[in-house]
């Protein structure tokens, strides 16, 4: 979990091992945690960590602390160590020993779905910032596993839109940011009125897949032309409204967002390429 993480992980994410459930990030309520529950649990995580870890990981205390999961964070010792449980012969050793086959990105998935379902209520900047990470794991597991994490996604989706009937439901913008295909795949084709013009509560998913700047996240949102092309494919309209309350389409938003200011100069020369080539790859198509 450690080596697969972006940045050290709360020490209370490791709980998740101690259960044996394979389904209880998904049955699990949603429930906040109280402060007292979650620094019982630490210590008990910290005195394990010590005992089976030490000299690899260390437990540092983060002050001030965002939320009640962060309050210790677990990091290597040194870099040294990442590196070195990164060795191909250090990996196969680690998945020689394992009992049961392990799936990390699943695992931090499952580890962030809990977490973010314990959070108090109406903290919604900690709430996205899990879900955020949780969304860029999603995408590592896709990818590595060359299917979506359907169940976890589903889940995610209705924790964070539990009542609304946006069009965001079962795609929140975060996915389509992260580039989940195969999942955006799966939805459009169970529901093709995901991408209905009578949904109006909004940007448009193809607005959000065309300018990932709108999902907020610590993590650098490229455009996807496969996914792109995947939500023209299925109707998504690049003429319809916005939703920005300035009257203008999809389309003269993107082209606003790529000759902007704030947008870099090599950002903008990303784009413009990535659709280049997407034109002539379906300008190419019989």
């Amino acid at each position: 979990m450690a080596v697969a993480a972006t940045g050290p992980l709360s020490l209370w994410s490791y709980s998740i091992l101690d259960l044996e459930d394979p389904h209880f990030a998904i049955k699990a309520p949603i429930e906040p945690l109280k402060p007292q529950m979650v620094d019982q649990k630490s210590k008990i995580l910290e005195k394990r960590l010590n005992a089976w870890c030490k000299g690899l990981f260390e437990v540092n205390l983060v002050n001030p602390y965002p939320d009640i999961f962060s309050k210790k964070k677990v990091d290597f010792l040194h870099r040294t160590v990442r590196d070195f449980l990164r060795l191909k012969d250090i990996q196969n050793l680690l998945l020689a020993r394992l009992e049961t086959p392990f799936d990390e990105n699943l695992t931090l998935c499952k580890a962030l779905l809990i977490q973010a379902k314990g959070v108090p209520k109406f903290d919604a900047s900690v709430l996205e910032g899990i879900l955020d990470d949780f969304s860029y794991y999603a995408y590592q597991a896709e990818k590595l596993n060359h299917q979506p994490p359907t169940l976890l996604l589903d889940e995610f989706a209705r924790l964070m839109c539990p009542q609304e009937k946006s069009r965001y439901a079962p795609l929140h913008p975060l996915i389509i940011q992260k580039g989940l295909v195969l999942f955006v795949r799966q939805k459009l084709q169970d529901n093709p009125e995901l991408l209905s013009t009578s949904m109006t509560y909004g940007p448009s998913l193809l607005d959000v897949a065309l300018r990932p700047s709108l999902a907020k996240s610590r993590y650098i949102g490229y455009i996807d032309p496969q996914l792109v092309r995947l939500l023209l494919d299925h109707g998504a309209n690049p003429n319809e409204d916005s939703g920005n309350f300035l009257g203008t389409t999809t389309w003269t938003s993107f082209l606003a967002h790529i000759t902007s200011s704030d947008v870099s100069w090599k950002s903008r020369v990303l784009d413009v390429q990535l659709y280049r080539l997407e034109y002539r790859r379906c300008r190419a198509q019989p």
